[in-house]
């Protein structure tokens, strides 16, 4: 008991140290995360109002998690609110970084996601948004989230740089973004980031020309459930259809499938309005494919609408682009230059001059955020290793003094058994020889007994006489008793006399029953199996009892110990100890 308790106690104290190293390992790496959020978040938050932004902070800081994202998200819709959703992310975020066990992952993930549309799509800062992407992949990997919705702002962001700078390559990074997306979040059965891909992928693809290759695209689209959301559905379908259209220059076509697109909004709102101008879009470049540039600039002009409505501002930079190039193709050189003016002003706020460089500092960047991340996992990882020495040294070294006390006990055993053997042996001979004694004296009042049981058989004496030694000759010679299925009705065949005999014969003259006479010289057989090494080395105990006979192995071992007084193991052990 003594020893038993030491281990427990070593065990404890192991498992109590790794307790803290995990602990203090934790608050190091939370606390490196809080100040790269101070750090980023004093450079890259847009100011505001010291008075009223602290007043808003003091009073959002007083909410639930789930309250901020729920404010986060009415600020967005209302426009000019988008400063009080940073704050309300920024939060959430915050309390992610000083204690990460209080955030579930839905929370997290939603507001990493807020983050990076608001910075993406309102303040049009790729480097912190391409920063909050590779946080949400870490993210995502440390605690194995589905990570299809960062690869498709991934997607997103290299999609509108290379509008921006009319660079192929970022759109061919884009649409194997956009993909990733598609399939991971296929493998998620997540249907809302499958159909936001799916758009882009028509889109990057037909800028491409590759529409030709999305047959496996198309076929997985129809395993997204219809009434999932079936405007996004048949808007997607249609957007493929229209711009397949387009590609081979069937106007017609393009502008029914666009036309059924804007059927499907009934009325403009902040979370379709892209949907909705991208339709416009479309549906001017169909109509200027058939020459109809008055309709175009009707379509394009809409387009510009909502892109002022809802303070989009990528989508306010190709209605420029288009409208300056529409009216330049009708010769009101006047208007194209106004809007030729306009999209440059705009591309410039939107574009600096190093942002077409950041997109490989980015790729850099992004590379060296994945050689630091799995440098501190390889680091975690010897810390842990460390750990884990420490405690199966400490266990080995207990199972090792266990073993030495364990291997004490079993000599002192083995020798106790072998003296026990003997004395058993000795004990079984002794039995045997009064065994016979006894019966040599009740031979007299037994003779009496099996005359009355079979007082109604004619066998004379001389008859039993050659029967028995029939019967043993055959037991002697004849490996068919050593079957399962041997009785004493086969045994009365071989001999060739009725059953009632066989059974009288050995009952007289063996004074035991058939089934123990056949056991006797089944285990007989046995022990000599046991002891032939040449041809049953292979054999277990359990196989030779079979191949005498016994059906079972608790039969074997019962008629074992009974006739020899050992235990077929025991047995064994002894032959090969000779």
């Amino acid at each position: 008991m003594g020893r038993r308790t030491l281990f427990v106690v070593y065990l404890l104290i192991a498992i109590f140290v790794s307790a803290q190293n995990l602990l203090a390992n934790t608050k190091k790496q939370d606390n490196c995360l809080n100040e790269k959020y101070n750090t980023t978040n004093k450079k890259s938050a847009p100011t505001t109002k010291k008075n009223t932004a602290n007043n808003l902070i003091t009073n959002l800081k007083t909410h639930s998690n789930s309250k901020l994202l729920k404010e986060a998200l009415a600020y967005i819709s209302q426009k000019n609110n988008i400063d009080s959703a940073l704050i309300c992310y920024s939060i959430v975020y915050k309390r992610y970084a000083d204690a990460k066990e209080t955030i579930n992952d839905t929370t997290l993930t939603k507001t990493l996601s807020g983050l990076w549309y608001i910075y993406f799509f309102h303040y049009y800062d790729y480097i912190k948004a391409n920063e909050i992407l590779k946080e949400s992949l870490n993210v995502c990997k440390e605690r194995k989230l589905n990570n299809s919705w960062v690869y498709l702002d991934f997607g997103f962001m290299y999609q509108m740089i290379a509008e921006q700078s009319s660079e192929k390559s970022l759109y061919n990074k884009a649409l194997s973004h956009y993909k990733v997306a598609y399939y991971g979040a296929r493998r998620y059965n997540d249907w809302a980031v499958m159909l936001d891909a799916f758009g882009n992928i028509v889109m990057v693809s037909a800028e491409l020309h590759k529409l030709y290759a999305m047959q496996n695209e198309m076929a997985l689209l129809k395993q997204i459930p219809k009434n999932f959301n079936i405007a996004e559905y048949n808007y997607n379908t249609l957007l493929y259809s229209g711009m397949v259209a387009l590609d081979k220059k069937d106007a017609p076509t393009a502008i029914k499938c666009f036309n059924k697109q804007l059927l499907l909004f009934k009325q403009l709102s902040h979370e379709y309005a892209r949907y909705i101008h991208l339709a416009h879009i479309n549906l001017a470049k169909a109509y200027s494919l058939q020459k109809n540039y008055k309709t175009a600039l009707q379509e394009l002009k809409k387009g510009e609408y909502i892109s002022i409505q809802y303070e989009t501002k990528d989508t306010k930079l190709e209605a420029y682009k288009l409208l300056y190039k529409t009216f330049a193709k009708i010769g009101d050189s006047k208007q194209s230059a106004i809007y030729l003016n306009k999209y440059i002003l705009l591309k410039d706020s939107l574009l600096n001059y190093r942002l077409i460089a950041s997109v490989n500092e980015m790729e850099f960047e992004n590379k060296m955020k994945d050689v630091t991340f799995h440098l501190k996992q390889l680091e975690h990882e010897k810390e842990m290793q460390r750990m884990v020495i420490c405690l199966f040294m400490i266990i080995g070294c207990t199972i090792v003094v266990s073993l030495f006390v364990v291997a004490s006990k079993n000599k002192k055993l083995n020798q106790s058994n072998k003296a026990l053997f003997q004395k058993n042996i000795e004990l079984f001979q002794s039995e045997e020889k009064e065994r016979m004694r006894r019966k040599a004296l009740e031979e007299h009042f037994a003779e009496e007994k099996v005359e009355r049981k079979y007082k109604s058989s004619t066998l004379s004496e001389e008859r039993k006489e050659e029967l028995l030694q029939k019967i043993l000759s055959l037991m002697d010679n004849d490996e068919c008793i050593f079957s399962c299925d041997f009785s004493a009705n086969q045994l009365a065949n071989q001999v060739g006399v009725n059953y009632k005999y066989i059974s009288q014969v050995i009952n007289e003259l063996m004074q035991c029953s058939f089934s123990n006479l056949l056991n006797k010289y089944r285990i007989k057989e046995a022990c000599k199996r046991i002891e032939d090494k040449e041809h049953y080395s292979g054999y277990t105990l359990e196989a030779i009892g079979n191949s005498v006979g016994f059906k079972s192995r608790s039969s074997f071992i019962a008629a074992f110990k009974q006739i020899t007084g050992l235990t077929p193991l025991d047995f064994q052990r002894n032959a090969n100890a000779k």
